[in-house]
């Protein structure tokens, strides 16, 4: 559930910026930062829990400036530029071509900020992994049933480019699909081969 936080004072300083990243991050300089909408990501209360206050930087700690309040939403990016934060910011930045998958649902990456981002937030835990592995082996329990329960050639192909274009189409759609970046790794790198073998 998101909760809408109407008073700044009743913001949490930490899920603005960690207390422990150095000595201008206050708490006031915190509620400041948090009003950009820009520095905000909407995560899972789990990935939120892992990170925690864990903000690794490798730049410099920037320090606010109350003079610039007609910024604050943009600012972020002056924020990323002097910090140089090891997260990824899906927002500004897509890693999806820096993501790896195995059919087991497992995720890795050989950036080292998105190997950060993976290891601190926990996207690797078990059940995620799961979960993104039965994604795809119900596309396969559903492709290997049309092509073994199909009595002619033109309707088992009929039936496997239906589930095919579904499955293309779920990894397009945000709204009520998860694991995206799964599927569409999975249409690039296994979908012509695990076709291929079920066929052959």
């Amino acid at each position: 559930m998101i909760r809408v936080l109407k008073d700044l004072k009743s913001i949490p300083a930490s899920l603005a910026v960690p207390p422990s990243s150095g000595p201008a991050r206050t708490t006031h300089h915190a509620r400041q930062r948090i009003i950009s909408e820009s520095r905000l990501l909407f995560a899972c209360p789990f990935c939120n829990q892992y990170k925690g206050d864990n903000f690794r930087i490798n730049g410099t700690v920037a320090n606010y400036d109350p003079d610039h309040l007609d910024t604050i939403n943009t600012i972020s990016i002056i924020y990323d530029e002097v910090e140089k934060p090891d997260f990824i910011n899906p927002e500004r930045e897509d890693p999806e071509n820096l993501l790896n998958f195995r059919e087991d649902g497992f995720i890795d990456s050989s950036d080292s900020r998105c190997q950060y981002t993976i290891a601190t937030c926990k996207i690797d835990r078990p059940n995620l992994n799961d979960s993104r592995k039965k994604v795809w082996d119900d596309f396969i329990k559903d492709l290997t049933s049309e092509i073994f329960e199909g009595t002619t050639k033109e309707e088992i192909l009929s039936s496997v480019s239906v589930l095919i274009r579904k499955f293309n189409r779920d990894a397009e759609n945000a709204s009520g699909n998860e694991f995206l970046a799964f599927r569409r790794f999975a249409i690039r790198n296994w979908l012509s081969s695990k076709i291929k073998e079920l066929t052959t």
